[in-house]
């Protein structure tokens, strides 16, 4: 009663055909039974045992067979993906922890960077203003400069004075000296 139990939970639909397990044939664990001209389906104590029906039985058994070898191999090939995938997408991981980390490395020279650049700019504006300040000193070093040069033109010019009154007072103090001279005589 068990196995019989068992028989009616093995058939499935498919297609318009059913899958059925043949216990008391050895030679083949699979078959399908067409349904019959008014739609119901022949149990396996039904099936009919003529050789035309047994010839396309063991063909469509065959058949069945080799869809389901085909089946192994495709679960096969997708397990293989399967596999393939899972080993991509652990090396995809690797590789995006990879790409984060140099986006974090990437991001962190960007700001010792900026702030190098910022530094610079300073270094910069400081440099512009030391030569502002040089060239201020130099324009009063230039007027400076050109002040020495009228002061000493000025104390030249005080100098030739000072010359021609010396000389002028010796001509006055021999005059002088004659006529003290001559007074005395």
């Amino acid at each position: 009663m068990a196995q019989t139990k068992q028989d009616q939970s093995l058939p499935k639909e498919f297609g318009p055909f059913r899958l059925v397990v043949r216990p008391r044939m050895q030679f083949m664990s699979h078959f399908i039974l067409p349904p019959t001209s008014s739609g119901v389906t022949m149990s396996p104590q039904e099936t009919p045992q003529s050789a035309k029906e047994l010839h396309e039985y063991a063909k469509l058994s065959t058949m069945l067979e080799e869809a389901l070898k085909e089946l192994e191999l495709v679960k096969s090939q997708s397990r293989e993906l399967v596999s393939k995938n899972k080993k991509l997408a652990r090396e995809n991981m690797a590789a995006q922890m990879d790409l984060e980390v140099e986006c974090r490395t990437s991001a962190s020279l960007r700001r010792e960077l900026h702030g190098a650049v910022s530094v610079n700019e300073e270094m910069l504006r400081r440099v512009q203003e030391q030569e502002d300040s040089n060239e201020e000193l130099r324009r009063a070093l230039y007027a400076e400069k050109d002040f020495s040069g009228e002061l000493l033109h000025e104390l030249d010019r005080e100098r030739l004075t000072t010359a021609a009154l010396a000389y002028e007072l010796s001509k006055v103090e021999a005059k002088n000296s004659k006529y003290k001279a001559s007074r005395d005589s």
